[in-house]
């Protein structure tokens, strides 16, 4: 019995020492690998707070650029990536993606985590993104005037503010018959106002007149650079009864809508920068919703005749346009937002209206029939800008000369102050750049 028993508890001991060693092993096993995950883990935070210090001094560098040093960073293409740099124990490399409104610092963070079979070098590594807006600091001093010419004026129409020109030429200034003027007339210092002003024999206005303490310049607008790089989202085209909502940034190569169809546009939140090859609202509308800002940015256009934005907050949009010829907005098309043309000449006809300031170097702006603007300011320095029938303006005026007749009519209420949020030839501020957010 003795040597059973024996046996036995040999066989118990031998069972117990076993299932220790497996116990042991795994145990051994998942402490192993804990330790190598926490490890992991370990270097992947300091990854993250090496890419961060990383993409933080590339944005202090920019955000704290002069003008020259921005002009610089400009003429270097619309991407940059640096070669890697040391930080700590570890390193990071920094991509630059420059937008026209918008700069993207994408830094990796690197840690080393052994190597591969091949004998190169393992990384743990984490991207940050910071996004930097651009601010425009070029602001133009108050503008005195809700017209200016130049070259000069002719009135024939109603003008509800103060006129100006910085011609010294006789008949500068011209009023006719059917004209109603409630304002200031604003001439170069040393000017004749008897040769600078001509009004019919016997005409009934009599204007006080003024000189400029500083005769006012006005700098030819230039267009920003258009958006490269964005992805390649195709062409689209609504007929029929179809509609279709988009979101995010892309280029499209071509954008057609036809009868009525209507084209979303969700911005969500932040600038929505969209970018078009060629557009042609043949009769159809974009709708814009979200809370962020669209900026569309059109290579050439065929017709815009329907909407933009109808309805909508005009500070939400900016249209921007690099067509050399001429945009027609005719019958009852409404846009509710800023236009920036370039080159582009403009003609409001109809019943069409703009609600949102019009910034052109182009030479010619007409507005006729009942066709309405609703600006802060038309910016058009280049321009000889023509109002007839029941056209309209309700803000200021600038152009090389201006003329109204018919029914037209220029409201401004005191003077205001413009900022042009595009470059201007001769721009005494400069473009800076402020950190908005990281990613």
């Amino acid at each position: 019995m003795k040597k059973k028993h024996k046996g036995a508890s040999l066989a118990i001991v031998l069972i117990t020492s076993a299932t220790l060693i497996i116990l042991g092993g795994v145990l051994g096993l998942r402490v192993v690998s804990e330790v190598k995950q926490s490890v992991y883990k370990e270097k992947k935070t300091k990854a993250y707070y090496i890419a961060r210090a990383g993409a933080a001094a590339a944005s202090k560098w920019i955000t704290n650029m002069n003008s020259s040093e921005l002009d610089t960073l400009n003429s270097l293409g619309s991407q940059m990536i640096s070669q890697p740099q040391d930080f700590g124990d570890g390193k990071f490399q920094i991509k630059i993606n420059k937008q026209s409104e918008k700069i993207i610092i994408e830094s990796t963070g690197m840690i080393e985590d052994g190597k591969y079979d091949n004998g190169t070098v393992k990384y743990v590594a984490e991207k940050v993104t910071a996004v930097l807006q651009k601010e425009s600091t070029n602001t133009i001093s108050k503008v005195e005037t809700a017209v200016y010419g130049e070259t000069g004026l002719y009135i024939k129409g109603k003008v509800s503010g103060d006129i100006g020109t910085s011609s010294s030429n006789a008949g500068a200034i011209e009023f006719d018959w059917g004209t109603s003027f409630n304002g200031t007339v604003y001439i170069p210092s040393g000017a004749d106002k008897s040769k600078v002003i001509k009004v019919p024999k016997n005409f009934n206005i009599n204007p006080v007149v003024k000189t400029f303490d500083v005769i006012p310049t006005y700098p030819k607008p230039v267009l920003p650079s258009f958006p490269e790089n964005l992805s390649n989202k195709g062409s689209i085209l609504l007929q029929g009864a179809q509609s279709k909502t988009i979101e995010g940034e892309g280029y499209y190569s071509n954008i057609t809508i036809k009868s009525n169809n209507i084209l979303t546009i969700n911005t969500k939140s932040g600038d929505n920068i969209i970018r078009i090859g060629q557009l042609n609202v043949e009769q159809g509308h974009i709708k814009v919703t979200g809370s962020g800002r669209l900026l569309i940015y059109v290579d050439d256009f065929i017709k815009l005749k329907g909407s933009l934005n109808g309805g909508g907050d005009k500070n939400k949009v900016i249209f921007y346009c690099g067509e050399k010829g001429t945009l027609y907005i005719t019958g009852e098309t409404e846009i509710n937002g800023s236009l920036y043309l370039g080159e582009t000449n403009l003609s409001i006809t109809g019943s069409g209206k703009v609600s949102g300031d019009i910034v052109t170097s182009g030479t010619s702006i007409t507005i006729t029939g009942s066709g309405l603007v609703e600006p802060k300011v038309i910016y058009a320095p280049n321009a000889n800008i023509e109002l007839s029938g029941s056209g309209t303006v309700k803000g200021a005026v600038i152009g090389k000369s201006v003329s109204m007749t018919g029914g037209s009519e220029i409201v401004l209420n005191g003077g205001i102050e413009i900022q042009i949020p595009i470059e201007t030839v001769s721009q005494e501020g400069k473009a800076t750049y402020k950190q908005i957010y990281w990613k």
